[in-house]
């Protein structure tokens, strides 16, 4: 799609005045590079079309500062109304008008600053290709921290503002929230129920204010976390999970995402200018043990993490901990248990930093009440570990800094978590329903950070891929158009479809030439194009795009376990299976060998009955390759009912053909049998074999 046409299509009718100029800008550079391309001398131009960038960018910052402030203060005052003592409801329908009119405005703010954020991409895209320049790294990275940006403070209070005042127009329709403080530190289990879904990051702010009509904005507290100052309150904290996996054979992994029943996942959990790090163990339990799936975590001084994983931290030394700071006996039993059972597992397993997962959570719940409680993630971020323990601190996982972009994936969609109460008779609410169920969200069952970013970061090495992963697929061209910078045409961009290649992501995108680092140590703001693509931006391409060659022995490999491959690999497919299952499968493979038996020993008694002919001999044998045959055919059978059982595929077990051919095979003996034994009977006499 062309920007203008993108542009007209997704501009907020009422502000199209305030959008930036698009057309201006590109007539400013066709205009001076008709006759030829700029050379880096020419400053005039760089001058002359860096200030009209920053017209437009204080354009589109004043009047979002402005229409913030505008709507920041109609929220104050809304609220204010709805909370007063004497504040009377004509009609209910009037308080949701007015909660939806807010909402919408908000809306159309999130739609204003992502249509001018992509059109000042845009326009420094098309700067770099047609003078040669480089500006857009720099640029980019100024555009993020304007006001505008949807990441900003401005945004986390506006969606706090709507969050208080969808509250207190609940409380005056008769809803009842009760407030309890909850606070982070020490031991703590959970047992939830949750599903989840993508969400494209156009919808984020869509998705956020219908949650905040029903659910409160949750900003939980810490003695060692987030701030209180009421300046300081933000909708999203950021959290940061470095996953601990065995680099050898990924069996956390491989156990996660077959859903097998004790699988664990250890990660260690930061939270925003948190000065703890939370240890975190999560086991899953399969329905038949007649157990929920727990979380169980404690919390380390990040000085005492690396310790810890070593060994040199002991249980004597968290006691001591935990003592100083007034946990009674049974927290301390208890997490010290905890610490010790974490420790072992560690060291057993030789578990090391293997994915780290950094985003900005949003939780909407009532402080207190689990029955429903969503948290919205977004700016996901998957980091490839070293797989080993770093020299330079803080040692237990990589430093953020030292990070190459190569081992980084930035996941496209934001990932929605529905946790509701599990107590039988308990059913989710309308809005619930009608959130899942809507355009809004696209559901990603049993989706996994820590899945997928073994997955993604280490493609070559994961043996199996997630359930997920065709659905991840399906998309993939239209990742790429958008990684590439394609998805939204300039106007004079002719943009061609990359070719099909076999299953590209955008998480699976990586720099064709890595190059170096630029140098802006000259002072230049925009410098020479060298080693990136035309247009001045780094270039992607999938993974996959190129047919993998599989070794003879992989597809034999393959072909024996009869798994869903993809790339040589199987993906797993989830489907809920109990301890019977197996047995089952087995009695059935008995009793196909138990009837084989039986047709082996009439052919060899054939045989060895003496005839005037060698029919016996020929049908005795008919009946023993028989037998043989669906020996193995059995064997197959069993072989591919059990693969798909231990990899949960979902379809028909039911054995449609062998039945049928075993009847045919058989039928067809006996009447030839019978046929030489009649014949045995109207022939002359012979002589006696």
């Amino acid at each position: 799609m062309k920007f203008g046409k993108y542009l007209s299509e997704n501009a907020v009718a009422k502000w199209r005045l305030y959008y930036l100029d698009y057309t201006r800008l590109k007539d400013l550079i066709k205009d001076h590079t008709k006759h030829g391309k700029v050379h880096r001398s020419n400053k005039q131009f760089e001058a002359e079309f860096l200030a009209a960038i920053e017209v437009e960018l204080d354009k589109v910052n004043d009047f979002f500062c402005m229409t913030e402030r505008q709507l920041s203060m109609k929220l104050d005052s809304f609220k204010t109304l709805v909370s007063h003592e004497h504040f009377t409801i004509s009609t209910p329908e009037a308080l949701y008008d007015e909660m939806d009119f807010c909402a919408q405005s908000l809306n159309d703010l999130a739609q204003y600053t992502r249509v001018n954020f992509t059109g000042f991409g845009k326009i420094m895209k098309k700067h770099d290709r047609h003078t040669g320049l480089i500006g857009m790294p720099w640029f980019m990275l100024r555009l993020k921290e304007q006001p505008f940006h949807t990441n900003s403070r401005q945004f986390s209070r506006l969606l706090i503002k709507f969050s208080d005042a969808c509250s207190a127009c609940r409380k005056a329709l008769g809803a009842h929230e009760q407030s309890v403080d909850v606070e982070e530190g020490g031991f703590h289990g959970f047992q939830r129920d949750t599903t989840k879904y993508w969400v494209k990051l156009s919808d984020v702010m869509a998705v956020k204010t219908f949650i905040a009509r029903h659910l409160p904005v949750y900003i939980y507290t810490s003695d060692f976390g987030r701030s209180l100052k009421e300046e300081d309150k933000t909708d999203a904290a950021l959290i940061s999970s470095c996953y601990y996996d065995n680099p050898e054979s990924f069996p956390c992994y491989q156990s996660r995402i077959r859903k097998d029943e004790g699988a664990i996942a250890v990660r260690f959990r930061v939270y925003e200018n948190s000065k703890e790090v939370f240890v975190e163990r999560k086991t899953h339990h399969q329905n038949w043990v007649m157990e929920n799936s727990i979380k169980e975590r404690f919390d380390l001084n990040e000085p005492d993490v690396y310790d810890f994983v070593r060994g040199n931290y002991t249980v004597e030394d968290y006691n001591s901990h935990l003592q100083q700071r007034g946990k009674s006996a049974a927290e301390r039993e208890a997490a010290c248990k905890l610490f010790e059972s974490v420790h072992e597992q560690i060291s057993e397993m030789s578990l090391r930093p293997s994915v780290t997962t950094v985003y900005r959570r949003t939780a909407f719940q009532i402080a207190g009440d689990a029955r429903v409680r969503i948290s919205l993630d977004t700016d996901l971020t998957m980091v490839k570990e070293m797989q080993r323990f770093t020299k330079e601190p803080p040692r237990w996982k990589r430093d953020p800094a030292s990070v190459p972009e190569r081992d980084i994936h930035e996941f496209p969609y934001a990932v929605l978590e529905v946790k509701l109460q599990t107590h039988k008779g308990v059913e989710p609410p309308e809005w619930v329903q009608k959130l899942v169920e809507g355009p809004l969200v696209q559901k990603a069952e049993h989706f996994s950070k820590f899945g997928h970013g073994t997955a993604v970061l280490f493609n070559n090495r994961a043996p199996l891929l997630p359930k997920w992963w065709p659905q991840f697929e399906h998309d993939h061209e239209k990742l790429i158009r958008f990684a590439n910078g394609e998805e939204i045409s300039d106007e004079d961009d002719d943009v061609k479809k990359p070719e099909k290649g076999g299953g590209a992501f955008m998480d699976d995108l990586e720099p064709e030439d890595e190059g170096g680092m630029l140098d802006y140590s000259d002072g230049d703001l925009l410098v020479p194009m060298q080693d990136l693509g035309p247009n001045g931006k780094r270039k992607y391409r999938p993974l996959g795009s190129a047919k993998k060659s599989v070794s003879l022995w992989q597809r034999i490999n393959n072909a024996w376990n009869f798994a869903y491959h993809e790339s040589g690999k199987p993906i797993v497919v989830d489907m809920k299976i109990e301890p019977k299952t197996y047995f089952a499968n087995e009695r059935t493979f008995i009793q196909w060998i138990s009837f084989c038996v039986v047709i082996q020993a009439i052919g060899i008694a054939l045989i060895s009955y003496p005839s005037k002919h060698l029919f016996g001999v020929i049908a005795g044998v008919m009946f023993i390759m028989m037998s043989l045959l669906f020996m193995i055919y059995s064997i197959l059978m069993f072989r591919w009912r059990a693969v798909r059982i231990a990899n949960q595929q979902p379809g028909r077990y039911d054995d449609k053909w062998g039945p049928l051919a075993l009847v045919t095979v058989l039928g067809a003996a006996v009447l030839v049998n019978l046929a030489f034994f009649a014949y045995e009977r109207i022939s002359p006499e012979q002589p006696t074999y």
